[in-house]
């Protein structure tokens, strides 16, 4: 259909891409509409992994043409191509993990095309673009659908009846990689890696489904460096991918021909090689599975998402079981043991040393024993010469001697053992367990090593409680005293203390005390003045005195979920649940309780946060929908980025250049405020954000976790700009549900 040129953009001296639609008189209204099609999807669809588009427009030659971004490499397809040829500097680079890297890449580029209701339909290696420097794009979206658009779903069954039967493709054609090439007519897309509906061509069953199929028949490229689907004639390729009938790609583990499947009728057996890029040159059989469950033949046996086939993929670059493998207690115990290979070796060193040393003490108590009967019975039998009594009875005591020394050595070795233990656990940031280790030492044993191990286990600088010893249920930063931070007890308690020592500045009772449940939220003026103080349980807010704990005033409200005064002090925003049940931000006047504005929207879920500059807001409603609001009338200022999944956390920077959200799979995103770019999108834990806090230099971003398999290293320090984490904080011993940075100190 079209033709790719290097060109030059006169305007900005840059190389791009151009593609040229070729046939200018001859081509069709549907070639012409297609062309543009491609052209309006890349514009849809910014993201990192799909290539970008510049311009569209037509040529001197009255040609259509659009230009995209210039990517130096080399396509997917030819990696896996000097793979399977043996070069050794292809092979060398591209690992198996590595090349799953770029996998992951492509499903990422995927999942948001699908997000935004787009199909790709014509997935497959020689459309995925390796850069230079480890760029992955996406390319060639030409048959791409949106599965919204019902007038393009019109006009493609109109040419589907217009054409009867497909191109055949000669020998010769296939035997060059039939999988590169893209059939028109009927049935459209590439015949070893399209889906058994898009191979029937049955347009109405084309669906998200069918580019997880794709999907699967990528890996599936990836693991055997082969089509997923072979044959000598296009007519054979496509009866094969109607009726199901794949190889499994583990049975190319082995170059015997009796191994092979029967059903998945390896061409030629003898032409399986190893395969240098796996583990021990085997496919994984985890893997294997993914990919057989995405290749399903009925749409719903196959991943329901892309996303679930990422989190497979990652579990099985993690060292854990796949969703798709089925794993039996067996193969989980082995995936532990290999996560945990420090941990298990030292265990397993402990038990040796334990059981070694224990023989020995055993040993030297028994020869004690004896020697000590020995001595009663020369004594009594020589009678007539005490020296040789003496003498025996000295041997006695000697040996009772080694005994106590071999007992003592048995004793400082464990002591070593548990050291060893505890700074394992620290490799692997488990605070509690390496205390654990450590407490168990006895204290006449504990040198220098284990008071420096001690240390790294805690790193707190001060245990903070409330007046009742109970938990503490709400918490907030002085904004101009440094290291001085409100909290709230369950009991009711409200105390202001400095943080580095516990000292208490002032202490008085919340109006709430002995409210049933539920966190309290505080916030304090900008000038410090007041604290305004609510309970998700109560439905009442309140402001006191920071100089006297005295109450100022109390307005009646719908049960807050967070406070928050504008940079001013003249509003507070409040989340509340209204009375169906529905969460809502509301910008109250905060000296007289008027509600300036609501927002809310059909998701039961909002979260809201100031703009340093108190101009506007920044709310997210649910999964998927992130909006800056004008702070005078809630009105939208422009659309942020997507949240992706459910957001709990909402955190904007100091310098009013970042809004970060975080999911409840553990994924955080942060988006540039001045024009809605998305600056950083990253994997910050396997469960679900709950806080997020920017330190006051707004250059790192403190997140809190609620693990589900774990009791510590739920807060981590990341890098805003880059993602990368610095610090993952230890010594938690119980489940946190709090966490602030002081706007000040830090």
């Amino acid at each position: 259909m079209g033709a790719i040129l290097a060109a030059t953009d006169q305007t900005l001296d840059r190389e791009v891409a151009m593609k040229v639609m070729l046939l200018k008189d001859e081509a069709s209204s549907t070639s012409r509409q297609r062309f543009k099609r491609e052209a309006l999807v890349l514009a849809r669809l910014e993201h990192p992994n799909i290539v970008p588009i510049h311009e569209m427009g037509r040529n001197a030659e009255g040609q259509l043409f659009y230009t995209m971004k210039m990517v130096k490499g080399r396509t997917l397809q030819g990696i896996l191509t000097a793979i399977r040829k043996g070069d050794e500097p292809t092979i060398e680079h591209y690992t198996l993990d590595r090349l799953l890297t770029i996998y992951r890449k492509v499903c990422d580029a995927i999942a948001f095309a699908h997000h935004q209701r787009i199909i790709h339909r014509d997935l497959k290696p020689e459309n995925v673009m390796v850069g230079e420097f480890g760029e992955v794009l996406v390319m060639d979206w030409g048959l791409a659908k949106h599965l919204d658009d019902h007038q393009h779903a019109k006009a493609e069954a109109a040419t589907q009846a217009e054409v009867e039967g497909f191109t055949e493709l000669s020998d010769a054609e296939l035997a060059a990689g039939a999988g590169a090439l893209t059939i028109e007519g009927a049935v459209m897309g590439s015949p070893q890696y399209m889906p058994p509906e898009q191979a029937e061509g049955r347009l109405a069953d084309i669906g998200t489904h069918s580019d997880i199929y794709s999907l699967g028949a990528i890996l599936y490229a990836i693991l055997t460096l082969r089509h997923p689907i072979e044959g000598k004639k296009v007519e054979e390729v496509l009866a094969k991918v109607i009726s199901g009938i794949i190889t499994p790609p583990s049975t190319y583990n082995t170059k015997s021909a009796a191994a092979a499947n029967p059903a998945g009728e390896i061409a030629d057996a003898r032409k399986v090689t190893g395969l240098p890029h796996c583990p021990d040159g085997k496919v994984p059989a985890s893997l294997s599975a993914v990919t057989l469950r995405a290749m399903a033949l009925k749409p719903e046996d196959r991943y329901a998402t892309v996303a679930q086939v990422m989190a497979d993929i990652e579990a099985y670059q993690s060292g854990f079981a796949t969703s798709a493998e089925q794993a039996g207690a067996l193969r989980l115990v082995r995936l532990f043991l290999g996560r945990h290979k420090t941990l298990a070796a030292v265990a397993a060193l402990v038990v040796l040393l334990s059981l070694g040393l224990m023989a020995k003490v055993i040993s030297s108590e028994r020869k004690a024993t004896e020697n000590a009967l020995l001595a009663e019975q020369n004594a009594r039998a020589a009678q007539a010469s005490e020296h040789v009594a003496k003498t025996n009875e000295f041997k006695a005591v000697a040996a009772q001697q080694e005994a106590l020394a071999e007992k003592e050595l048995t004793r400082r070795a464990l002591a070593r053992a548990q050291t060893a233990l505890a700074d394992a656990a620290l490799r692997e940031l488990d605070g509690p367990a390496a205390r654990a280790a450590l407490l168990a030492v006895p204290e006449e044993l504990r040198d220098t090593s284990w008071g420096y191990l001690l240390a790294r286990s805690d790193p707190s600088l001060a245990t903070i409680r409330s007046l009742a010893t109970v938990a503490i249920r709400g918490v907030a930063g002085h904004p101009l005293r440094p290291g001085i931070f409100a909290t709230a007890g369950a009991d009711g308690w409200i105390e202001l203390v400095e943080a580095r020592t516990g000292a208490r500045v002032l202490e008085f009772k919340s109006p709430f005390g002995g409210a049933p449940g539920g966190n309290y939220h505080l916030s304090f003026s900008p000038d410090g003045e007041e604290l305004a103080v609510g309970n998700q349980s109560v439905t009442n807010i309140a402001f006191h005195s920071t100089r006297d704990g005295r109450k100022l005033r109390e307005w009646v409200t719908p049960p807050p979920f967070t406070l928050e005064f504008s940079p001013a002090g003249g509003q507070l925003l409040v989340t509340s649940t209204d009375r169906s049940g529905r969460t809502e931000l509301r910008m109250h006047d905060a000296k007289t309780g008027m509600v300036k504005w609501v927002f809310n929207s059909r998701s039961s879920w909002v979260r809201g946060a100031f703009h340093p500059t108190g101009k506007s807001v920044v709310a997210i409603a649910g999964p998927n929908s992130v909006s800056l609001l004008d702070a005078r009338d809630g009105s939208e200022i422009r659309a942020l980025p997507d949240s992706g999944p459910f957001v709990h956390a909402l955190a904007v920077s100091h310098d009013g250049e970042l809004a970060a959200y975080g999911d409840e799979p553990g994924g955080v995103r942060c988006a540039r405020l001045s024009d809605g770019k998305l600056m950083l999108d990253f994997r910050a834990a396997s469960c679900a954000i709950r806080q997020l806090s920017f330190t006051p230099d707004h250059r790192r971003l403190v997140s809190l976790t609620y693990p589900d398999n774990r009791s510590y290293n739920h807060l981590r320090v990341w890098d805003a700009r880059s993602g990368y984490m610095l610090q993952a904080v230890l010594g938690l011993d119980a489940s946190p549900i709090l966490a602030r940075v002081h706007p000040l100190s830090g």
